[in-house]
């Protein structure tokens, strides 16, 4: 190891081998090994209670993509910070890591659902959807043709929750495709009252003197990554963060009746 660089050494917890080595060289006149190593990367080891491995060691070492630091008891956690606390320049550290398992893609905060067209989204008077969510109200329902309308909020939770993957792995379009449509997310339609933040639900008929509402049609587009700093796709990294993009489409009607549902709408 050269006097000015620290030998990272990743070893598999399940099996006690070296999977990947990474010479971390002290170009920018760190005072001490420690300084150097948090700078470059303060997650190492699952420090500040991340799952993923760093893209700083991953796009060195591909294969350290399917190892993570969620497997690890928290002796081995314990391990891994001490190792880093003693680091210094000319000498090796080892870090454990573990086999990648599932782990919740993003978290809620870090999960936007979006159109790409601005300048074509709901209005509904003083509780305006916002730039960021089209669906960020608390009240609002929504439904897939033929079924009973639904909460989006509770929807939007499980969708957040049942997005897995294997920690430090980029999730795809494909599997964020697949959570969207176990909660009927992919393909739905929202009904708004016009120019109040009032949601319909399908258990409201319109009223007798006819009521202007908006029908909205959200279709899934694409993904991608949040526009938060450092961004990244990868399942259970601080910085994941998504981006759900949909195509919609306007629709206008007037109920004209007090026996006519809004599914009917569709």
């Amino acid at each position: 190891v050269a006097a000015n660089a620290v030998r990272v050494n990743f070893v598999d917890s399940t099996t006690n081998k070296s999977v990947a080595t990474v010479d971390v060289t002290n170009n920018n006149n760190y005072p001490t090994a420690v300084s150097m190593l948090s700078t470059v990367d303060n997650t190492l080891g699952g420090s500040n209670n991340v799952s993923a491995i760093s893209n700083y060691w991953t796009s060195q070492k591909s294969n350290l993509s399917s190892y993570a630091y969620n497997g690890l008891t928290d002796s081995q956690k314990a391990n891994n910070a001490a190792a880093i606390a003693n680091a210094s320049f000319g000498k090796e550290i080892t870090i454990l890591v573990s086999p990648a398992t599932n782990v919740q893609a993003f978290t809620d905060a870090n999960v936007t659902f979006n159109t790409t067209d601005n300048g074509d989204r709901p209005s509904t008077g003083v509780n305006d959807a916002s730039a960021g969510d089209q669906l960020a109200h608390d009240n609002a329902w929504f439904a897939v043709k033929g079924k009973a309308a639904t909460p989006y909020s509770s929807a939007r939770a499980a969708f957040v929750t049942g997005l897995r993957a294997p920690a430090g792995t980029t999730v795809t379009k494909d599997q964020v495709q697949a959570a969207l449509k176990a909660q009927g997310l992919d393909d739905f339609y929202v009904i708004y009252q016009d120019q109040s933040g009032t949601l319909k639900d399908n258990a409201n008929p319109f009223s007798s003197q006819g009521e202007a509402v908006q029908v909205w049609h959200y279709t899934f587009k694409d993904i991608a990554k949040g526009t938060n700093a450092n961004a990244n796709l990868k399942a259970g990294d601080r910085d994941a963060s998504l981006q759900v993009n949909y195509n919609i489409e306007k629709r206008s009607a007037t109920g004209t009746s007090n026996t006519q549902f809004w599914s009917n709408l569709f």
